[in-house]
């Protein structure tokens, strides 16, 4: 379970990083194309500007980015947080 501001996720497992399986069978994708967009409105496209905002690592931030390696509960977790801090809905960046 990790709980992030008012919300308490199960997480019951990670598909290669990055689909995060939660409660009642549903799954939880981070939109990559999404996090970009966000990355470049919010931190002016530096990576480590918004890792540091998220809490990861920058070269983890760069691959889920990128190319796609990574983005499981990590980033999931980061990307929530950040939204919640600037008043966005993080629902837009994950693919339920």
């Amino acid at each position: 379970m990790i709980r992030i501001g008012e919300y308490n996720i199960k997480v019951d497992e990670m598909y290669r990083g990055k689909l995060v399986k939660i409660g009642d069978g549903h799954t939880m994708k981070v939109n990559r194309e999404k996090i970009k967009q966000l990355i470049d409105t919010y931190c002016e496209g530096n990576y480590a500007r918004f890792a540091r905002e998220v809490d990861i690592d920058t070269s983890h931030l760069h691959r889920f980015v990128n190319k796609g390696i990574g983005g499981g509960k990590k980033v999931l977790g980061g990307v929530m947080r950040f939204c919640k801090d600037k008043n966005i809905n993080f629902e837009d960046y994950i693919d339920l």
